[in-house]
């Protein structure tokens, strides 16, 4: 899977293109954008992106499991300055029955 930033938990993170995996996908940082789809196609892996800010997932952009749980997570530090946006014609797709948005 792919596990990016969460040992150092980058300021800003940004995603330029498609991210597949057979594992899981998390990403961890102050601010996540996201200009790509997100898929992970082994049997319920999730994807979790989480900010201690604000998460972005830019336009027509799909975060899609196979039996995964797909976590969106803004405002981790829980200092009221994140939020979360998907931008429009996003697609969150799992055949699991949870999809997660917090602040």
């Amino acid at each position: 899977g792919y596990d990016l930033d969460a040992a150092t938990n980058a300021q800003f993170f940004r995603n330029r293109g498609a991210i597949t995996s057979r594992g899981d996908i998390k990403i961890y940082a102050d601010t996540a954008d996201i200009y790509g789809n997100l898929t992970t196609s082994g049997t319920a892996q999730p994807i979790k992106l989480k900010a201690s800010s604000d998460v972005y997932v830019y336009a027509g952009y799909t975060l899609k499991t196979n039996s995964g749980d797909v976590i969106i997570w803004s405002d981790s530090d829980v200092s009221n300055q994140g939020r979360i946006y998907l931008q429009g014609n996003n697609n969150i797709t799992t055949s699991h029955k949870i999809i997660s948005l917090t602040k």
